[in-house]
C-alpha cells in the first residue's frame, strides 16, 4: 500500500561521529530503499524530519536543538543509552569494602574524591560506561533536549518502558526497527578468508581476556577498537571466517544491536555469546551453547561453509524484516506521515 515518505535529514553534528557511521548508514539505507529522499547536513532543516542520535555531552547541542525547534524544524532524537535511575548506564554495584570505608571517612572533599576512584580500582573491567560524570551530564542533556524533540527513537527495545516512564505521555516513544537496509547489503562470498575470527567494539577487560583465551588455543583473532574507521572495519570483516559478539562484562545482559544489524547486513557469519535478553536480531546469528571457545571450535570444524551460512541469514532478513514493511510503520508511529 503507498504511503507518504517525508523528506529525511540526517544531522551529522554530533561529538563522537566516529561511533554513529552505522547509524546513518542504516539509517540512509532504510530510507532510501523505500524511495525517501535522504540528505545529510550539519544543519537542522525546516523542509525536512530532522534526525540526530544522542551523544550529548556537551550542552550547545541542545541549545541548537531547542533554537531549530523554534525555527519551526522537526526533530527526531534516537535515544541509544540505557536508563538507570537519574543517569545513564550506572550498572554499577558496589564492591564489598567501599560502604564501610567511605562511612569512615568524615571530610567531605576526601569522601568526594574516593566516590570518584573507588568503581576504578573495584571493578574488574574499565569501560567508558563507567565515568558516572560523563553520562550524568549526558542524560541531563538529553533531558533538555527531548523537550523540544518532535519524537524519541529507542534504540534497544527492551529500554521502550523506562524512556516512556522517563519522558511522560506527552512525548511520543517509537521503537527503533532493524530492518533490511540497501547501503549495507554486501554480498560478500568466502573466498580469501586468511583470519579466523573479528571482533570490533569496546576493548574492556573482560573482552580482552575472552580473546587472550581464543589466542592462547590457536586462532587467528583480529581486535579493533570502536573508534577504527569504516572502510578498516570492512576490510577485517571481509577476511575473518566468524565474526564475534562479546558480552562487555561476564553479566551484560544486552546484544549489541546495530554491530548485529552491521555485520548481518553484510552477510558475515556471527556468533554471540548469550545473554540474559534476547534481540529481534538473534534468529538471525549463531549463539554460543557453552563457552564461547567451546561454540568456535564447533563452528570451525565447518569453517569452509561459515560464508554460505552467513549469507542465508541474510537472505532470511531481507525477506522477514523489509524495509518497505517497518519504516511505513515506524514513521505512522511517530507521526511522521508526509
Amino acid at each position: 500500500m503507498p504511503f507518504s515518505k517525508p523528506a529525511i535529514n540526517l544531522v551529522v553534528n554530533s561529538n563522537d561521529l566516529r561511533a554513529f557511521e552505522d547509524w546513518i548508514l542504516a539509517l540512509m539505507g532504510m530510507f532510501r530503499g523505500v524511495g525517501g529522499d535522504v540528505s545529510l547536513d550539519n544543519r537542522f532543516r525546516t523542509d525536512r524530519v530532522n534526525v540526530v542520535w544522542e551523544c550529548f555531552n556537551k550542552r550547545a547541542i541542545c541549545q541548537e536543538i531547542q533554537s531549530a525547534a523554534k525555527r519551526g524544524c522537526k526533530i527526531v532524537i534516537i535515544a541509544t543509552e540505557y536508563v538507570t535511575g537519574n543517569t545513564f548506564n550506572d550498572f554499577y554495584r558496589p564492591a564489598f569494602f567501599e560502604r564501610p570505608l567511605l562511612r569512615m571517612v568524615r571530610c567531605k572533599q576526601v569522601r568526594s574524591v574516593l566516590k570518584r576512584i573507588l568503581p576504578r580500582l573495584s571493578r574488574p573491567y574499565v569501560v567508558r560506561g563507567t565515568d558516572a560524570d560523563y553520562f550524568s551530564k549526558r542524560f541531563r542533556n538529553f533531558l533538555e533536549a527531548a523537550e523540544a524533540a518532535h519524537c524519541i527513537w529507542v534504540a534497544e527495545p527492551l529500554e521502550m518502558a523506562n524512556y516512556r516512564r522517563l519522558l511522560g505521555q506527552g512525548k511520543r516513544v517509537v521503537e527503533f526497527p532493524y530492518c533490511s537496509s540497501e547501503t549495507l547489503n554486501g554480498g560478500r562470498v568466502g573466498s580469501g578468508k586468511t583470519r579466523d575470527l573479528f571482533f570490533s567494539g569496546a576493548l574492556t577487560d573482560y573482552r580482552l581476556g575472552v580473546i587472550g583465551e581464543l589466542e592462547a588455543a590457536g586462532y587467528s583473532v583480529a581486535k579493533l577498537p570502536v573508534s577504527t574507521p569504516h572502510s578498516l572495519r570492512d576490510h577485517f570483516a571481509d577476511v575473518s571466517r566468524i565474526i564475534l559478539d562479546i558480552r562487555k562484562q561476564p553479566d551484560w545482559a544486552y546484544m549489541s544491536n546495530l554491530r548485529l544489524h552491521y555485520h548481518i547486513q553484510r552477510g558475515d557469519f556471527v556468533l554471540c555469546q548469550k545473554r540474559k535478553n534476547t534481540s529481534c536480531l538473534a534468529p538471525y546469528v549463531a549463539q554460543a551453547d557453552g563457552t564461547l571457545i567451546s561454540s568456535v571450535r564447533q563452528w570451525m570444524q565447518q569453517k569452509d561453509n561459515l560464508a554460505r551460512l552467513g549469507l542465508e541469514n541474510l537472505e532470511r532478513f531481507r525477506s522477514e524484516r523489509p524495509a518497505a514493511r517497518f519504516v511505513p510503520e515506524l514513521l505512522e508511529r511517530s507521526g511522521l506521515q508526509a
